[in-house]
């Protein structure tokens, strides 16, 4: 039998090709990593600060003599400030790691505000309160039920008697940064994927951010506002109606009204200002459903776009992170 010749033929090597990711999902993924990075900072600041507040008690219960001018306001308004030093530096984190022009966010700029629409706005800002008060009555019948309670939640969103620094931080300082962070690195970035888009997904990252059960539910609503606001009108006018709505409704109205009309009397005031405009807030959706439909069919979401979310590991960390901290302030009945 005559040798055959064996060809030997060169198999190629087979190369795994891994699928470009699409610019939206690389600014999603980059997005939410920044978004964890300031997290990290903002809660590891506020950590020091408590920490460093609880050892100062901690060395003047064992020893009353040390720093004997200190009050107990002063060390509160210490702890309180970490929040101002945590925000301030956490977005310029933000900022200065992407690159994001910090006047260009400020000053952006679409349509004047008119009049009529700044009433509608500020009525319905004030008509959310309303939502928020009953979703906070519900929802802490509902967790009676399995013997959980969430009025330490509810103090901490409602509750008058902060110290000075956190009035500072919650009415002033905090809006303009949770503007920055949340309209200005996630609403103006993702607005040419679709306003309507950009719009959802800052309020739900808005609303997480509060890490509070209850004032995130609330937030989750008035962050859409926040976020048409910023798109349609201006930066600055969002950054206003935040502060109307954390110092002017909140503080004004909580603190202020029992001061001047009594605790009784200004309860009735707040619930009957509560009713009217959580109607009138109704009545302005019904008004003005026409302009609303049309402006969602104009800037309706491109199909495909909220999978990108949904499929993101770092989206839900970050989801995952904020619920947990949320709920440690539920209590046990």
């Amino acid at each position: 039998m005559e040798n055959e010749s064996i060809e030997i033929v060169d198999v190629p090597e087979v190369i795994s090709v891994n699928k470009p990711e699409s610019p939206l999902k690389q600014s999603i993924k980059d997005m939410f990593k920044h978004l964890l990075i300031y997290l990290g900072i903002f809660i590891g600041i506020i950590l020091v600060f408590v920490v460093a507040s609880e050892i100062v008690k901690m060395i003047k219960s064992l020893s009353p003599s040390f720093m004997p001018g200190l009050t107990v306001e002063q060390l509160q308004n210490f702890t309180d400030s970490g929040y101002i030093v945590a925000v301030i530096i956490a977005i310029t984190i933000f900022y200065k790691t992407q690159k994001i022009n910090f006047f260009q966010t400020v000053f952006y700029r679409q349509k004047k505000m008119t009049l009529e629409y700044f009433a509608v706005f500020a009525i319905i800002l004030f008509g959310c309160q309303f939502i928020f008060t009953q979703s906070a009555n519900l929802f802490e019948f509902f967790l009676n039920q399995i013997g959980l309670s969430t009025k330490g939640a509810i103090e901490a969103a409602t509750s008058g008697d902060d110290s000075f620094m956190l009035i500072i931080y919650a009415a002033f300082v905090g809006p303009f940064v949770e503007e920055l962070l949340v309209r200005g690195g996630v609403v103006y970035r993702l607005k040419n994927y679709g306003k309507i888009f950009s719009i959802l997904l800052s309020a739900v990252i808005f609303g997480l951010f509060h890490m509070n059960l209850i004032q995130g539910f609330f937030a989750f609503f008035v962050g859409i506002l926040f976020a048409y606001i910023a798109l349609e009108y201006s930066f600055l006018w969002a950054v206003f109606f935040h502060i109307l709505n954390n110092f002017g409704f909140s503080f004004l109205v909580e603190s202020g009204l029992p001061l001047l009309l009594g605790p009784e009397l200004a309860d009735t005031v707040t619930n009957m200002l509560l009713v009217i405009t959580g109607s009138a807030s109704v009545i302005f959706l019904i008004l003005y459903r026409k302009e609303i439909i049309s402006y969602i069919k104009a800037n309706r979401t491109p199909k495909g776009t909220y999978p990108v979310v949904f499929t993101t590991l770092r989206f839900w960390i970050y989801v995952v992170i904020c619920l947990l901290v949320g709920l440690l302030g539920l209590q046990r009945l």
